[in-house]
C-alpha cells in the first residue's frame, strides 16, 4: 500500500470533532470559564459496560468551577443544539448517572474514522542506531499483525484511492473494542502534551490485550468480503499504531 509519511505529523484525531462539539456546548452554555478547562476533556472507552462507545467526566470537572449539580451540567451539554446537531450521522450524547456523558458513535462515523486512521498512519520506521527489544507480548502481537496482513493479500494490496468505506454490519465485540482502543490512542497522540507521562505505555499494553482478544475471536478467512475487509483494516491500523506509540529505539521483528 502507498502511504504518505505522517510519522512526524500525526493526523487529526477522529475524536477531534466530538471534542470540538463538547467544547462549543460548554463555551456557549457556561461562558467565561478558564481556557484550561477545555484541555481537560478526555474520553474513556465505555463499551460494552456502559452501552456507549466512549464516556467523559468533564461535567464533574466543571462542577467545581460552576458550583452546580453535576447531572444538570451534563444534561445542559448533551442538549445543546451544536453538540446534538450531528447526532443523526455521527454520534449521540447522553447525560447519565452522577453527570457522566456517554457517547455512542454511529456506524458511519466509525467507518469513516477507521478509514481515516488507515489512510493517515505510516507503517515505515527508521531503524534505530541502538535498538531495544520490545516486550515479548508486544512483539508477538506485532508479528501476528504482520503475518495476517501477509496472508490477506487480496485486501492488503488496495491502494488508498481505491479504498472503500468499510461496512459495520455483524460486528463482534472484540473488533469494536480494538477499533475504539485505536481511536483513543489517536486522541492521546494528538493531545499528548496534556496527558500523563506513563499513559502511552498503558495504552500500548491495552492495545496488545485487545488485539489478542480480537485475534482469538475474529477471523478474516471464511467470512464475507465486507467483514474481512473491515477486519484487515483494523489489523493494519493496530500494526501501525504499535509503531507510532512505541519509543523510537524499539525495533520490532515482522517474523517470529
Amino acid at each position: 500500500m502507498s502511504h504518505q509519511n505522517t510519522i512526524s505529523c500525526f493526523m487529526v484525531s477522529p475524536l477531534g470533532a466530538l471534542r470540538g462539539a463538547i467544547s462549543e456546548a460548554i463555551d456557549r452554555t457556561f461562558p467565561c470559564l478558564p481556557i484550561e478547562i477545555f484541555h481537560k476533556i478526555s474520553f474513556e472507552i465505555g463499551y460494552p459496560k456502559y452501552k456507549a462507545h466512549f464516556t467523559t467526566a468533564i461535567a464533574l470537572t466543571l462542577a467545581g468551577h460552576l458550583k452546580l449539580d453535576t447531572l444538570l451540567i451534563a444534561e445542559a451539554i448533551a442538549s445543546y443544539q451544536g453538540a446534538a446537531k450531528p447526532s443523526a450521522t455521527q454520534w449521540q450524547i447522553q447525560a447519565v448517572g452522577k453527570g457522566w456523558l456517554n457517547i455512542s458513535l454511529r456506524d458511519q462515523y466509525l467507518a469513516n474514522a477507521l478509514l481515516d486512521l488507515w489512510q493517515s498512519l505510516d507503517s515505515s520506521k527508521m531503524s534505530p542506531k541502538i535498538a531495544k527489544v520490545p516486550e515479548p507480548r508486544l512483539q508477538y502481537v506485532y508479528a501476528r499483525c504482520c503475518a495476517l496482513l501477509r496472508l490477506a493479500t487480496n485486501y492488503q494490496d488496495l491502494r488508498e484511492d481505491q479504498a472503500c468505506l468499510p461496512q459495520f454490519r455483524d460486528c463482534l465485540q472484540p473488533e469494536i473494542i480494538l477499533l475504539l482502543r485505536n481511536l483513543a490512542i489517536a486522541d492521546y497522540l494528538e493531545n499528548k502534551a496534556s496527558a500523563r507521562r506513563d499513559l502511552g505505555k498503558i495504552l500500548l499494553r491495552s492495545l496488545a490485550t485487545d488485539f489478542l482478544s480480537f485475534y482469538d475471536q475474529c477471523r478474516i478467512f471464511g467470512v464475507s468480503a465486507d467483514i474481512a475487509y473491515r477486519r484487515v483494516l483494523i489489523i493494519e491500523v493496530t500494526q501501525k499504531m504499535i509503531l507510532r506509540l512505541s519509543e523510537p529505539e524499539i525495533a520490532y521483528a515482522e517474523y517470529l
